[in-house]
């Protein structure tokens, strides 16, 4: 009898083994492809960061300066877009009121304090000019990286789309052509 019952029991099992072999061959399957996925991003995002970090720092240390013509932009919220998603591509931003950065810049800064140290300091122009961003000098460099294609496996599990882009953008202060390039 106890023959007979070990016998069924094995019967049973037989298929179990390569159920959890095919089981654990897709989850490395998967995680091999996450793994390959994301290197190949993040090295598109690392080059498109150098390449907007080079053109601003060309842009720094030149002798001119050059402020990026659109300006300031004070984001106060997103809008989804034509899809419906929100933090997607065609999401658009809503423009927010540089007041409450100044004010925050502002208090933390101490302006009054370093007048004493320097007059006509550019934290002193924050409580009362909304175009500040000009009397930091700042310079800008931007870049949009190649596009990565999605593997099937990525694009069914984790993100509908056939391939990913970064647009970087990078901000540095102009330096008034300090040497050493």
């Amino acid at each position: 009898m106890n023959d007979e019952r070990r016998r069924m029991n094995g019967q049973n099992r037989q298929g179990q083994a390569l159920t959890e072999l095919l089981i654990g061959l897709v989850a490395i399957v998967v995680v091999l492809a996450f793994l390959l996925q994301s290197g190949r991003l993040l090295r598109a995002r690392t080059n498109a960061l150098h390449r907007a970090r080079a053109e601003a720092g060309s842009a720094a240390l030149s002798s001119v300066y050059s402020r990026y013509v659109p300006g300031p932009i004070f984001g106060g919220d997103w809008s989804d877009g034509p899809d419906g998603r929100a933090y997607s591509r065609d999401d658009r931003l809503r423009r927010g009121n540089p007041l409450p950065l100044r004010l925050v810049v502002a208090a933390n800064a101490r302006p009054e304090e370093l007048d004493r140290h320097v007059a006509d300091n550019a934290f002193r122009a924050v409580q009362n000019d909304p175009e500040v961003v000009d009397q930091f000098w700042l310079t800008c460099g931007r870049a949009r990286s190649e596009s990565v294609p999605l593997l099937p496996v990525i694009r069914a599990l984790l993100y509908r789309a056939d391939e990913i882009t970064f647009d970087e953008t990078v901000w540095l202060t102009w330096c008034e052509g300090l040497p050493g390039r």
